[in-house]
């Protein structure tokens, strides 16, 4: 396997402009949907509500006595299941999207790392082929979170109600609960597309890693985030100087300063998605695959390219017998 500073300089280009690519094309649809259902929900809650009214009474001559009254009717004749159901399918579809994106972005990253090759088309065919698989595997991930969030609550509840030390303690347990909790389920997609496996295999495998190599788990974490802070403060000390130049007075260099802005905050998401996904997929396959599949480690890199670090707080030799552990499917 190459080093990951070759990965991303051979294909860094190609998996940042699918991510660019894909992120715009999900936008669009997002927009699209969103203007859809607002003008589905003002037709149809404007019909309600006008069909609630009562006979020979306009909006324009109701008064305040009379408005509180029709708006209880109105909202106890079904009419609020009918806008919740709104909300859980234009929900429903705002998380499919998500889905895609990321199942497209985890695969071309994947494509990259697996297979030394870069096709801006593997984000959008293997995205909608893992759309429903990883909109799955989020859904079920997120049940877990429900006993942290509820702890968190019950926290800040507990925090406003003058007991500051207990709330204090939930709060932190409950932030804890979900630090921990995306650590165990962060590589599911990436083994659900990896191996090409099911939901729920590629769950439990991630919460095997997490369990039996934390270090390199947390060391994945730990690098992508380094590199996102890294490329972030990048990004702010670029704008601040557009900004100082721009108030230069000069309208033709504002004009030029706010449209490389405009750019840079386009291409900035897509950016910092190809360095965490390259770098999950990257030492997930390096690293952590071969204790879940049953393949050869390869010998760690250098420690000379920050991200080839090994970050494991137990080491072991990659060729001793314990790497080389069948897959249980």
């Amino acid at each position: 396997m190459l080093r990951f500073s070759d990965i991303l300089r051979q294909h860094g280009v190609k998996v940042w402009l699918s991510n660019l690519v894909g992120s715009l094309a999900v936008g669009i649809v997002g927009a699209f949907i969103f203007v859809l259902f607002f003008f589905a929900l003002m037709i149809v809650g404007g019909a309600l509500l006008v069909g609630s009214l009562p006979s020979g009474i306009s909006l324009d001559t109701m008064t305040g006595d009379e408005i509180i009254p029709m708006l209880d009717s109105f909202f106890s004749s079904g009419t609020l299941l009918i806008l919740l159901l709104f909300l859980l399918i234009g929900g429903i579809l705002y998380l499919l999207l998500e889905a895609f994106q990321n199942a497209g972005s985890i695969s071309v990253a994947v494509q990259a790392v697996a297979e030394n090759k870069s096709d801006i088309s593997t984000y959008f065919s293997k995205g909608f082929k893992y759309m429903l698989k990883a909109f799955l595997v989020y859904l079920l991930s997120s049940l877990a979170y429900l006993v942290p969030g509820l702890l968190l609550l019950i926290g800040i509840i507990a925090a406003g109600m003058n007991s500051p030390v207990i709330g204090a303690l939930l709060i932190l347990i409950g932030l804890i609960g979900f630090f921990i909790l995306g650590l165990a389920f962060m590589h599911a997609p990436y083994i659900l597309i990896s191996e090409d496996t099911d939901v729920i295999l590629s769950l439990k495998k991630s919460f095997r890693l997490f369990t039996k190599a934390f270090g390199r788990v947390f060391g994945s974490f730990f690098f992508a985030m380094l590199l996102t802070v890294a490329i972030v403060v990048v990004y702010l000390l670029v704008s601040f100087v557009f900004v100082f130049l721009g108030n230069s007075g000069n309208q033709g260099v504002l004009a030029v300063m706010e449209l490389i802005q405009f750019l840079l905050q386009i291409a900035i998401t897509p950016f910092i998605m190809m360095i965490i996904t390259l770098m999950i997929a990257y030492r997930y396959h390096k690293y952590l695959r071969p204790l879940i599949v049953n393949v050869e480690a390869e010998p760690a890199a250098p420690a000379t390219d920050d991200a080839d670090v090994s970050f494991s707080i137990k080491k072991s030799d990659p060729d001793s017998p314990s790497t080389e552990r069948k897959d249980d499917e």
